[in-house]
């Protein structure tokens, strides 16, 4: 964090704007009297991968809260309860997860494993909501940003 804040202390023109931004697993919503949650087969889908994962990634699961204290500007603030909610196959969440970086390192460590499990839990969640891998959900995404500002 200290090299990036030096590069942006140096590029940045007084008063320019530093933004950051990502965003936390999605969530199903709608479905409270499934036979199994679909909400937790969804955090196992991605508790799956946590053993994959680098510092950097675990950094933006805690929402940037160490990059936010390691912000030296004293002009910053945090955005956190940004939600989008969007309509998708049940099938969409899988290929979101595969398009992770974290999901390729389990990919090329455990091919074998990593396609099998993805479909299992997928299997398990066209299961619980008692459709097709078509099937249309709502999802919701919460998004969080972190906006800082070089001073004059």
């Amino acid at each position: 964090m200290e090299k990036f804040m030096k590069e942006a202390e140096r590029v940045l023109k007084p008063k320019g704007c530093v933004a950051l931004y990502c965003n936390d697993v999605p969530h199903i919503l709608g479905y409270d009297n499934c036979p199994e949650n679909p909400a937790r087969i969804v955090q196992e889908m991605f508790a799956l991968l946590e053993p994959y994962e680098n510092k950097e990634q675990k950094t933006a699961w805690n929402e940037y809260k160490e990059i936010f204290d390691a912000i030296t500007f004293p002009d910053k603030e945090r955005a956190e309860d940004i939600f989008i909610k969007f309509k998708k196959p049940v099938s969409w969440i899988k290929g979101y997860l595969k398009s992770f970086g974290v999901y390729q390192i389990y990919l090329k460590k455990d091919p074998e494993n990593a396609d099998a499990s993805m479909d299992q839990i997928e299997q398990r969640l066209i299961n619980a909501l008692g459709g097709s891998s078509e099937t249309i959900v709502e999802f919701s995404i919460k998004y969080f940003c972190l906006l800082a500002s070089k001073h004059e």
